[in-house]
């Protein structure tokens, strides 16, 4: 009896344990690089780390090594020839119309994020008590490193102004349902660089317990929902 008390509080532990943990998910774009991963205890779960692989012989992989350069070589010095009259005529085209696309594209994401986080703080602010106690659960942690940039400082000033004012209430109406935690928010405006920076990183965290409870309380109204339902279609037949 005494075993099955103590097997009964180490499950009854582990499981308020687990309840009361939380789960990571981070996305990032640093320096051109786009990462994710989602942590349980500070472990990464997803993607799956993989294991390195067994070194190949040396004889082998220096062989192998040469035929590539050879190859390489041979490949390069093709493509050399073919691509040097394209690139000297493509380039300084291609370069400006990159910057005017980033631009108005940035300019287009920062408006729909602030558009989207208005709506869903709204939505977030009216909803049932349970959601809100599950979104009160979730934790917000941005860092952000923008350098807006351009060869023309009238069109620099505006699109500045307009990630600042998009990204600062995009962050003041998300506030409203969930905590967010200002890492490091950092947007500068750079007259002399040709390109524009945009870094940013972001994690969410939820407690498991308050996920679960909330989910539960969805599918109970969703039942209960459909079985008043069914009473109303039975009463009005009858």
């Amino acid at each position: 009896m005494r075993i099955f008390l103590i097997i009964l509080l180490v499950l009854l532990f582990l499981l308020i344990l687990i309840l009361c943990s939380q789960v990571e998910a981070a996305v990032e774009y640093w320096d051109g690089k786009f990462r994710y991963a989602v942590r349980y205890f500070g472990i990464q779960v997803y993607p799956f780390r993989k294991k390195p692989e067994a070194a190949p012989d040396a004889a082998q992989e220096a062989k192998k090594a040469e035929k590539e350069a050879k190859k390489a070589e041979k490949q390069a010095k093709k493509k050399a020839k073919a691509d040097a009259k394209k690139q000297a005529e493509q380039e300084a085209a291609s370069q400006e119309k990159k910057k005017q696309l980033l631009a108005e594209k940035m300019q287009r994401t920062m408006q729909k994020i602030a558009e989207t986080c208005d709506m869903a703080g709204d939505a977030l602010f009216a909803a049932p008590a349970p959601l809100k106690k599950l979104f009160s659960a979730i934790t917000l942690t941005l860092e952000t490193d923008f350098c807006i940039g351009g060869e023309d400082a009238a069109d620099t000033a505006i699109l500045y102004g307009r990630v600042q004012l998009a990204l600062q209430n995009a962050l003041a109406n998300l506030g409203r349902a969930i905590h967010v935690k200002r890492k490091k928010v950092r947007i500068a405006c750079d007259f002399v660089a040709d390109e524009s920076r945009w870094n940013v990183r972001a994690s969410v965290k939820v407690r498991i317990g308050t996920a679960l409870a909330a989910a539960l309380w969805l599918l109970w109204n969703y039942w209960w929902g459909g079985r008043k339902a069914q009473k109303s279609v039975v009463n009005e037949r009858i």
